[in-house]
């Protein structure tokens, strides 16, 4: 089981809350129904909703996203995925950029 938190606003979402979060996203376009689709899995629904079936889907793609590397550019910003990608396990190259603020 994955516990699944996204740093949004100022806090740290999980659960309902982030489920709720993804759907304003989607609708007012600011991710792709992947993104939605993509948390679902990771939080272990489908559709946002209704349970998976089967953990075997969850395992293979797990599998495969361990076999990739992955390079984020600002990966310490709030919406980068680093802390997901490194709590499951894959490779990571992580580039940080500096601030707007700071030149």
């Amino acid at each position: 089981h994955v516990a699944l938190t996204l740093p949004a606003g100022g806090k740290e979402l999980r659960g309902e809350e982030l489920v709720a979060q993804v759907r304003q996203w989607v609708a007012s376009g600011v991710v792709e129904e992947d993104v939605a689709r993509a948390v679902a899995g990771l939080l272990g629904t489908s559709g946002l909703g209704e349970k998976i079936a089967e953990r075997v889907e969850w395992n293979e793609w797990l599998h495969a996203a361990r076999k990739r590397v992955y390079v984020l550019l600002g990966a310490t910003s709030e919406m980068c995925p680093f802390a997901t990608l490194m709590a499951l396990g894959c490779t990571v190259v992580a580039v940080q950029r500096p601030s707007s603020r700071t030149r």
